[in-house]
């Protein structure tokens, strides 16, 4: 039987409006009550990683920064991270300076304002100005051990058409940091084989754990790349595909152990 289940947060929990269901909430707390676990995927950072999971009654671990950290919000621990190097950080904020552009910086152990750039999990480049993507993106390619998330929002809802976007932000990570190697470390730790896990996603940051988890679900949303990488796919986030398919996957096992009771009769 499944073991755990790792759902993309943005444009997969939520609907367009940013709306987790309350069916989607129930569904989750119905399935973690069977023995699964739910955990939190996302490009996220901590706080607001942290903040979808208890609203959802999700266990008590979040995937963050794309992968490059698991958290245990539950007794306050990382239990693995993939830091950008320092040079980098260096680097982006020379790149960010000249470009005349924010860099927002997400790091573990800030102290009085001094940033240990050890410790950065991933930057963040607010574009306000799409016509400038193709400059942005030629700049952060010639940076080493990279990797660039970029995400286009269209008046606060998620879109994959850069030139209908009014928003885009590249968020930029560790090389080795995806959401699969960061399932892989927590699921050693836990000790849930691959063949346990089920991983939900829409977007192109999903489709490494999709094609590497058991069970692998696109939304009816995501992008034909990520569908094309996936086991099924499931209706759109806003058709409340996440609690539409828990519901199901809910009744397959009540039917396996119903059988599973008569055979034993």
């Amino acid at each position: 039987m499944y073991k755990v289940i790792f759902i993309d947060i943005d444009g997969t929990l939520k609907d367009s409006n940013g709306h987790i269901s309350n069916n989607t909430i129930a569904e989750i707390e119905k399935i973690k009550n069977m023995g699964i676990q739910v955990i939190l995927c996302s490009g996220r950072n901590k706080e607001d990683a942290v903040k979808y999971s208890k609203q959802c009654k999700a266990s008590g671990y979040v995937i963050i920064f794309d992968g490059a950290e698991v958290w245990d919000y539950e007794n306050e621990t990382p239990l693995f991270k993939l830091c950008l190097t320092k040079e980098t950080v260096e680097e982006l904020e020379r790149l960010t300076k000249r470009l005349k552009l924010e860099l927002i910086i997400s790091a573990d152990n800030l102290q009085a304002d001094v940033l240990n750039k050890y410790a950065v999990l991933q930057c963040r480049i607010k574009l306000f100005k799409p016509d400038r993507i193709d400059e942005i993106r030629r700049s952060l390619q010639e940076l080493d051990n990279i990797k660039i998330n970029e995400l286009m929002r269209k008046s606060n809802v998620i879109t994959y058409d850069s030139n209908n976007a009014d928003q885009i932000d590249f968020f930029i990570s560790n090389g080795q940091a995806n959401k699969w190697k960061a399932i892989e470390e927590l699921c050693k730790i836990k000790g849930i084989n691959r063949k346990d896990i089920i991983a939900i996603g829409d977007g192109s940051n999903d489709i490494e754990m999709l094609k590497n988890a058991g069970f692998g679900i696109a939304m009816g949303n995501a992008t034909e790349e990520v569908k094309e990488n996936a086991d099924i796919m499931i209706p759109s986030n806003d058709k409340e595909g996440v609690a539409i398919f828990l519901k199901e996957l809910r009744n397959r096992i009540n039917l396996k152990n119903k059988s599973n009771e008569k055979g034993e009769r």
